[in-house]
């Protein structure tokens, strides 16, 4: 049985060490060896939102940038915009605020660079062979480049249960257009009983797809999207989702869009999952909650289905209880690994490298 190799250095946010082991762990997976000169290297990350304070910490990324251009390559920071009403829906806002919390070339010494244009649109269609599409919209600034460092902030998420590398690449690095078509089955609904009118859905759809003509929210399903802010934003459980079966088609589908990636840029791939800091929810909330178990380190690998396998087991064996138990119970979060191993970006066997 092949297994792929996950390099594990194990550290706490706290440690004046840590970004001392981030490197030592970089080193140890030999990072160098698919670095030239001149090479464009993208570092996707996920600079939080506004009022995150459990975004990943740019100083990490950091010893990543100083790796790179010890090879003489290019690297630079990047991700996408995303669906709902945010500073991170258009370029121009996402690069303002990714300088704001120190990802820029002050603070991590590469500059950010949206991958998928202005308004999240400049997208390559890659040909794949899966259950819901034959091809899928890639943003076009990840094909682009010579090689990708992938890190993910591990957290809980509200639709797929778990937010690692699977997901940051599947859904992060999909044009606004992917994103769509990932959320098409996500349609919520509101709890009558539970709206208090406070119009606070109404204000943070981005479609105009919620009103209240009677004094309780309603939602238009031809204008929704899908895409869970009006959850996000609710106070008073006045939302509900149908989790699920949709839970399941998203993940699948997210997977899917990963494989468009995964396909076109094999062996230029290197995959970080951060493991601090976990939440209940990912990092595009302004206000993800307090972490929900204490801080472990971070994995390395080359392979995307090994490394959330291997997150998900660290959590497992260090607490008792999968992640799940901590954010969204009612998901079940490692379908979407499940589903990765099946179509063939990588494998859930794995040897564990204690760095």
């Amino acid at each position: 049985m092949n297994q792929a190799d996950v390099y594990f250095a194990r550290f706490d946010s706290k440690e004046d060490t840590k970004y001392e082991r981030m490197n030592q762990l970089l080193q140890a997976v030999q990072i160098k060896e698919f670095l030239k000169p001149r090479d464009i290297v993208a570092l996707k990350v996920h600079v939080g939102e506004k009022g995150c304070s459990t975004r990943m910490d740019p100083k990490l990324i950091a010893e990543a940038v100083k790796i790179v251009k010890s090879c003489q390559a290019l690297p630079f920071l990047t991700d996408t915009a995303v669906l709902y009403r945010s500073r991170r829906s258009n370029a121009v806002e996402h690069c303002l605020l990714a300088t704001e919390h120190g990802f820029n070339v002050d603070g991590v010494g590469a500059p950010f660079i949206p991958s998928d244009g202005l308004l999240g649109t400049h997208e390559i269609m890659v040909p794949i062979d899966g259950k819901y599409y034959r091809e899928v919209p890639i943003a076009a600034g990840a094909l682009e480049t010579t090689s990708i460092i992938v890190f993910s902030h591990v957290t809980g998420h509200l639709a797929s249960g778990m937010g690692a590398t699977l997901k940051n690449i599947g859904m992060g690095y999909s044009s606004r257009k992917g994103k769509l078509s990932q959320h098409s089955n996500m349609k919520p609904a509101i709890k009558k009983s539970k709206c208090t009118d406070c119009e606070e859905c109404i204000e943070w759809c981005p479609e105009g797809a919620i009103s209240n003509p009677d004094g309780i929210a309603v939602i238009d399903k031809k204008l929704c999207i899908g895409c869970g802010q009006c959850l996000a934003v609710c106070r008073f459980d006045a939302v509900a989702f149908n989790w699920g079966v949709r839970s399941l088609e998203l993940q699948e589908r997210m997977v899917e869009h990963a494989c468009g990636l995964v396909k076109k840029k094999k062996n230029q791939l290197l995959f970080i999952n951060l493991l601090l800091q976990v939440t209940k929810d990912c990092d595009c909330l302004g206000d993800a909650g307090k972490p929900v178990i204490p801080d472990y380190g971070a994995l390395a690998s080359t392979d995307p289905v090994a490394i959330d396998q291997a997150a998900l087991d660290i959590i497992k064996q260090e607490t008792g209880s999968r992640l799940g138990d901590f954010a969204y119970p009612s998901i079940q979060e490692d379908h979407q690994i499940i589903y990765a191993e099946k179509l063939g970006l990588g494998t859930r066997h794995y040897n564990l490298i204690q760095v």
